[in-house]
């Protein structure tokens, strides 16, 4: 199946870069652009060459048709009398562009812009030329850049005037975007226009904008430093200079019907200025209290006010959200009431999907689930939600039966919009509502020819965000109970041989509390490097361990005639992007350490750690590499040892380096490299070398390298990598360059290294 795939990739690729001439269709007078290049007279005046470089390409128009590793792909254009059919006009029609055609208006239209830019960012006095380079019916556009040196802020002068905006300006500057010694840029003092406007308007200044601020900036009198002054025009209406307070706040329930005539709301008291005027009651007043930000006589935040907005939109159970202030009354006029519209949408939904998922080690599964869920069960936008899902999974690896699993899998949860902590009840603090969650699971699985199991589950957690970038997940109860229901006689044999596979698949239950930390700086307002960390941690059996007294026959102590487990987990993910004009470099370090303790010899088998598959190192097999230098030899009659290998870890480290890119419309390439291995904690005579010891763990790093192609139709991601295995554990070898073999580079050799992996979505 892999083959065939990549063949199929091939051929589209071949037909659309060895077909006919880039310009054939081309008429007179008509020039194809292959090329934009800068050039900068002085280079050493540039800082951060390659980003202004990339920011000028950026800006240059017309660009050049898309080209996959320089290799220029074709365009596609038909005389009005072309008539041609067939596969490779289709494919032509398809995948290929329209020609990228030279324009001197849109030229010097791009000169235009690239002068504005060079000046906003502090290149004073800097000027761009235009050159073209003519061949045949191609041309190259050369931008010649007479860069001059950076300019850089030498003062800042403040408004000085006494009146109640000019004190609160003078008490800002310790935060402004501007700071003596820094690159002039226009960027700066527009996020400084900005937060100034901000700051005054959550201070009651409802009607100052960003138009009343503007710089005057002086470069006359010394060469590449600026003088700036910072200035504020008072608008000429009086009203719009006044500072104003928060009146009476009126929350409008409304109806999703028409009321009935003569039909009066009731207006319910919820505290001193805050009234609920309802059709019938959504929300109960305490709901109402903790959701509406800012009391009577504060001054009026526009911070704060979206922040009452947003509360209410997060329920979920508005289909639109309005707020109005009234005429401003008072001795002083400054006196505003606030009404909030609410328009109520459904409180119940009953639904059914059939989804399609993958998971590392090309299982791919199918599945359809039926849900109900109530947005507002008690009042309060708490949703409980009943699902029931049915599925199935495939796995497509060598040596492997394709039906591998059947799941049945209850799920009841509740989730409510606070901190459902005892003598906790408090108004969020951010735009973010904090959760508190409660699941329930039950998971019936069926492993062909291996086992049957029943996974329950309980988890009471508690969610919170402080900012966008940072995410908190806290779980003081999390307890999960493994029922082992049935094992075949060939899967029985395998525990019975592995002492570690035994001890961590078996009826257990796993009690304790878990912590995951979540953080990105990753911005949809501008393209730049970001990245993104993952800390989760996890404790359990202690607690148990220290009330509990009953054992059993082998010393375990148990709860319920059943063992606990007790462990320790910590995981760290950390990825870097780095995104270009239309590529991505990513870089990853995947990291973990379980161990296990007291009550318990191993981690329970879901919470080890594994590699390979197609979300891990690509040119293995999931749960195809080590622990260690340990290598498996698995029976090609066995079925159960070909679906089940117990290549787990204590310990592992990962890292991975992709490069992505754009080919032809959706069709999307990749080269990346992985490496990393599993390791034991404790020696197991099962496993030799498989025990971690810092003096070998290096030596025992395993290396892929391989490309992919991407199906990207932004709803779904179809990923094909093909990986290629450059270093491996070998029987009684240990670990060796795959090309140092005596077969390297031999169809055997190609066959006993490659890997296909098919996936959804990207692996990281």
């Amino acid at each position: 199946m892999g083959n065939k795939i990549l063949c199929a990739l091939l051929i589209i690729l071949y037909l659309l870069t060895n077909s006919c001439s880039h310009t054939k269709y081309l008429e007179d007078g008509e020039y194809l652009v292959t090329k934009n290049t800068i050039k900068f007279k002085e280079k050493r005046n540039i800082k951060k060459n390659k980003e202004v470089t990339d920011n000028l390409l950026g800006i240059a128009n017309p660009k050049p048709n898309s080209g996959f590793l320089n290799i220029p792909l074709k365009i596609y254009r038909l005389t009005k009398d072309h008539k041609e059919k067939g596969i490779k006009n289709y494919l032509y029609k398809t995948f290929a562009e329209e020609p990228s055609l030279y324009d001197p208006a849109k030229v010097d239209i791009s000169k235009l812009k690239m002068n504005k830019y060079l000046l906003d960012h502090g290149y004073i006095g800097s000027q761009v030329t235009v050159d073209t380079i003519t061949k045949r019916k191609t041309i190259e556009i050369e931008y010649n850049v007479d860069v001059k040196k950076r300019h850089t802020i030498r003062s800042i002068t403040q408004v000085s005037d006494t009146t109640n905006i000019g004190v609160i300006l003078r008490g800002l500057t310790y935060y402004s975007k501007l700071k003596v010694g820094a690159f002039y840029s226009k960027e700066s003092i527009d996020a400084e226009r900005l937060r100034l406007s901000k700051t005054l308007r959550n201070r009651g200044y409802l009607n100052i904008s960003e138009e009343n601020f503007f710089f005057t900036i002086d470069t006359q009198f010394l060469e590449n430093v600026v003088d700036i002054t910072m200035n504020y025009k008072l608008p000429n209406e009086e009203n719009r200079l006044k500072q104003f307070k928060l009146g009476n706040t009126y929350i409008h329930s409304l109806t999703r019907e028409i009321p009935p005539e003569n039909f009066t709301p009731d207006t319910v008291f919820i505290k001193p200025g805050m009234y609920d005027i309802q059709y019938y009651e959504i929300l109960r007043p305490d709901v109402l209290d903790i959701t509406v930000d800012q009391d009577s006589s504060e001054l009026i935040s526009i911070e704060r006010q979206q922040l009452t907005i947003n509360h209410f939109i997060s329920y979920g159970l508005y289909k639109f959200v309005n707020q109005k202030y009234s005429d401003p009354y008072g001795d002083s006029l400054n006196i505003l009431d606030r009404h909030i519209y609410l328009t109520p949408g459904s409180d119940a939904s009953l639904g059914a999907e059939f989804e399609l998922n993958n998971r590392s080690g090309n299982f791919f599964g199918t599945a359809i689930t039926s849900s109900f869920s109530n947005n507002n069960t008690f009042r309060g936008a708490e949703i409980f939600s009943v699902g029931v899902t049915l599925g199935t999974e495939v796995q497509f690896n060598r040596n492997q039966s394709l039906l591998n699993t059947l799941i049945a899998d209850v799920n009841l949860g509740l989730d409510i919009p606070r901190l459902l902590i005892p003598f906790f009840y408090k108004k969020p603090s951010t735009f973010f509502i904090p959760h508190t969650k409660i699941n329930f699971s039950n998971l019936f699985e069926s492993r062909l020819e291996s086992y049957t199991a029943l996974r329950s589950s309980f988890n009471f957690s508690y969610q919170w965000r402080e900012t966008k970038k940072s995410n908190h997940l806290l779980s003081p109860l999390s307890v999960t109970y493994l029922d082992i229901l049935s094992t075949s006689a060939l899967f029985q044999e395998r525990l019975e041989t592995d002492r570690r596979l035994f001890l961590s698949l078996q009826d257990i239950i796993d009690l304790g509390l878990e912590y995951t930390f979540t953080y990105t700086n990753q911005s949809s307002s501008r393209v730049k490097n970001y990245s993104y960390l993952n800390v989760a941690a996890r404790l359990s059996g202690n607690t148990l361990n220290a009330i509990v007294k009953t054992e059993n026959a082998d010393g375990q102590k148990i709860l319920f005639n059943t063992p606990f487990s007790q462990y320790s987990k910590l995981g760290v993910d950390y990825r870097l992007y780095f995104p270009f004009r239309k590529s991505q470099l990513v870089a990853r370090v995947n990291s973990g350490i379980a161990y296990a303790y007291g009550n318990a010899d191993e981690v329970p088998y879901n919470e080890q750690f594994v590699v390979g598959g197609s979300q891990s190192l690509r040119g293995f097999d999931f749960r195809g590499l080590g622990p260690g230098s340990y290598v498996l030899q698995t029976d090609p009659d066995n079925i159960v040892a070909n679906q089940f290998y117990d290549q787990t870890g204590d310990i592992l480290i990962e890292m991975n380096l992709e490069y992505r890119f754009p080919m032809i419309g959706f069709l999307k390439g990749a080269v990346f490299m992985d490496a990393g291995n599993i390791w034991l904690i404790n020696a197991n005579v099962d496993k030799p070398g498989g025990l971690f010891e810092t003096d070998k763990f290096l030596n025992q790093i395993a290396v892929n390298t391989g490309y992919g192609f991407r199906l990207d139709f932004n709803f779904l991601l179809i990923r094909l990598d093909l990986g290629f295995v450059l270093r491996r554990p070998y029987i009684d070898d240990g670990f060796d360059w795959t090309f140092n073999r005596e077969n390297a580079f031999t169809g055997d050799w190609i066959n006993e290294n490659r890997n296909f992996q098919l996936g959804i979505g990207y692996p990281f």
